[in-house]
């Protein structure tokens, strides 16, 4: 049995799955709560790097139905994207405050694992083991500090590399590419820029690196690129991603 990607069901990729497992759980369970004004916080709240524009957001998500930051006399949010905090905000409604990180870091722990698999199947394309990038992203140090934070970058990077798997794919296929691939990445990229500021910018230079990486592939093949159609896409591109980033 194999997974759609390509990676072995084997016991290696079980081993890597338990340790990663383990080690979370045991991170989490000696994780250091702190007390603040009476209340105890979680730490996976307290330690967050601008928390409030994520997590705290996503209090006043749950329990008013707004994008405004406690921490600042409920102003809007405009210095972050939605994404997140309408993504921690899920759990919150769910269980409440208190018992939202639980879910918080396991939602954060199996995008993680998700990331893995991705990195591995990209990997197949540069002869290099798929279950040695699994491992070196899973137990990656800094990507499981992140996932126990209710911060924005785990979530950016999860997309990130959504729009990485989804450029290289179309980069393999630039011979018989469709619009409609155009405008999936076009909303992958709209996610992304809504997640952090920064994704507007990855955004833009998509289309430029497109045709590079192509114009590159093509060379020595006969195939010949249809670059009416590749036009048409990056208007349908632009299109899409206007769409999705333009009300907020």
């Amino acid at each position: 049995l194999k997974l759609r990607i390509g990676l072995d069901i084997d016991r290696s990729l079980f081993l890597c799955v338990a340790l990663f497992l383990i080690l979370n759980a045991v991170l989490y369970a000696f994780s250091v709560d702190k007390l603040e004004d009476g209340q105890v916080i979680s730490a996976t709240y307290w330690n967050a790097s601008d928390g409030q524009r994520y997590w705290g957001a996503a209090v006043n998500l749950a329990t008013k139905g707004e994008f405004t930051v406690p921490s600042q006399n409920d102003e809007p949010l405009s210095r972050a994207g939605p994404l997140p905090a309408l993504f921690f905000a899920i759990p919150m409604y769910i269980v409440g405050f208190d018992r939202a990180p639980a879910l918080i870091v396991a939602s954060q722990c199996f995008i993680l694992l998700l990331m893995g698999l991705m990195t591995s199947s990209l990997a197949k394309n540069f002869n290099i083991s798929p279950l040695w990038s699994f491992a070196l992203v899973i137990f990656n140090p800094n990507l499981i500090g992140l996932a126990h934070h209710g911060q924005s970058d785990l979530l950016f990077s999860f997309i990130f590399l959504v729009a990485i798997c989804i450029a290289a794919r179309m980069i393999r296929k630039s011979a018989d590419l469709r619009v409609g691939e155009f405008v999936v990445l076009g909303i992958v990229a709209g996610c992304l820029a809504l997640t952090r500021g920064v994704g507007q910018y990855y955004a833009i230079f998509l289309p430029f690196f497109l045709i590079c990486a192509i114009l590159v592939s093509q060379r020595g093949k006969t195939e010949r690129v249809a670059w009416r159609k590749i036009l048409l896409g990056i208007i349908a591109y632009c299109i899409t991603w206007i769409i999705v980033t333009t009300p907020w």
